[in-house]
């Protein structure tokens, strides 16, 4: 067949988008469990999340610290005996911590399963957490942050956050070289006991999760019996009153970041204000890469991100630029702002939008191994299927007029924070 590749394939709406059937069981030890069947007959993911992250720490660090020693050494094993095994079995054990979870996640072959959970469960149960790994792991981290710290884009993420959530907030402050310093085996050993625990575990089943695979997990599970106490330490954020900031840094390009606390995927203009994000500056064809990127040609990449967390959240510009365009460059952010408050855009922009969005979301539910992902996230926001649905609908239904009114009310230059990292 003959195929004429000048012309361009037609683009198609995305009418419905269906979320893989799952169900939820809870294991003999009382642990919930969410299973997605289907996809490959040979691949196995098995996500274990806790309620362990930064806002439930007790120590800076020490949520981090924790999670990333977990497979360094336990009662019966070292480091390097952990490692062989995974590999003998060519399985992936990753761990993994964010701002208000952490977890355990296995990958690994069907008929290695029973051996690869083994080995969570014994990192779960009985991980060591010596002095001298922790020792270790804070010399690299001190000096790893210490050279991340040269860098202006690193510098002026950290200020905003700082900026916008205050600086002694679990979203909003800011680790230091020494700080890794300070973590003890005391420290790490109270943050495991209390949080890593059967009562504060959900688990994301997916893959080839059939019968006999459930009871292999109900069946090892039920010797993960350790129980702790789950008090989180989150506090209100305040946002800083001063508005801009210049730090002197690198020479090479200023980094530029704008933005201001906002909210989280609870908030009922979420969805719609994803929508205004990505018009903006949430993918390759919005307006801050079209007009500041491809038109002016003052940086080689420019975007805008909402950046939902389980209690709150916050939204920001992000680029970097010559020293010649920086001045420019900011009132270029100004003008784009000024005008989705100021006209409607066109259909063929809000459709070309509206598919990235649901294409892009379509294809995290490609499989269900993508698809535990946002079960997780679903499940872990506190958040159900409804909640979804309406996104989908939000996004198939808002209107120009709605994102203009969306703009007015949050794209207010004035009320945003503004900090700069580079040469001036």
């Amino acid at each position: 067949m003959n195929i004429d590749r000048t012309i361009a394939p037609k683009i198609r709406s995305i009418s419905s988008i269906k979320f893989p059937p799952f169900r939820q069981i809870s294991l003999g030890n009382g642990i919930p469990m969410y299973i997605l069947e289907g996809g490959t007959d040979t691949i196995l993911k098995m996500e274990l999340v806790f309620k362990a992250g930064r806002t439930y720490e007790k120590s800076r660090l020490v949520s981090k610290v924790c999670n990333h020693l977990l497979k360094e050494g336990t009662i019966n094993h070292s480091s390097e005996e952990i490692a062989e095994k995974i590999d003998f079995y060519g399985s992936t054990i990753s761990c993994s911590t964010d701002m208000d979870t952490s977890s355990v996640t296995l990958y690994c072959l069907k008929k290695h399963f029973k051996s690869s959970l083994d080995i969570v469960l014994e990192i779960l149960n009985d991980a060591t957490f010596s002095e001298e790994e922790i020792r270790k792991y804070g010399i690299r981290s001190s000096q790893r942050l210490k050279q991340e710290l040269s860098k202006n884009n690193v510098v002026a993420y950290r200020k905003l956050s700082a900026e916008i959530f205050g600086a002694d907030h679990p979203y909003g402050y800011n680790s230091m070289p020494e700080d890794y310093l300070d973590i003890n085996a005391d420290l790490v050993k109270e943050h495991y006991k209390r949080l890593y625990t059967r009562n504060n575990c959900r688990i994301y089943l997916s893959g080839a999760a059939d019968r006999d695979i459930i009871k292999m997990v109900d069946n090892a599970m039920d010797g993960f019996q350790k129980q702790g106490t789950i008090q989180d330490t989150y506090i209100d954020a305040i946002s800083s009153d001063t508005k801009s900031y210049e730090i002197t840094g690198h020479r090479l390009q200023n980094s530029i970041k704008i933005g201001k606390k906002l909210f989280n995927r609870h908030h009922a203009e979420y969805y719609p204000f994803m929508m205004l994000n990505t018009v903006l500056g949430g993918y390759f064809g919005s307006r801050l890469m079209s007009e500041i990127r491809e038109n002016k040609g003052y940086t080689y990449s420019i975007y805008s991100m909402l950046d939902p967390l389980v209690r709150d959240g916050s939204f920001y510009v992000s680029t970097e630029v010559g020293k010649e365009y920086y001045n420019d460059t900011i009132e270029a952010i100004k003008i784009e702002f000024n005008k989705l408050k100021e006209t409607t855009i066109s259909d063929r922009e809000l459709d070309m939008s509206r598919n990235y969005l649901l294409g892009n979301f379509l294809s995290m539910l490609d499989g269900t191994l993508k698809s535990s992902k946002i079960l997780a996230t679903l499940i872990e926001n506190d958040l159900d299927f409804n909640h979804l649905h309406g996104m989908i609908d939000v996004i198939k239904d808002i209107s120009a007029g709605e994102i203009r009114d969306l703009a007015v009310k949050y794209l207010d230059f004035d009320s945003m924070i503004s900090v700069s990292v580079g040469d001036f």
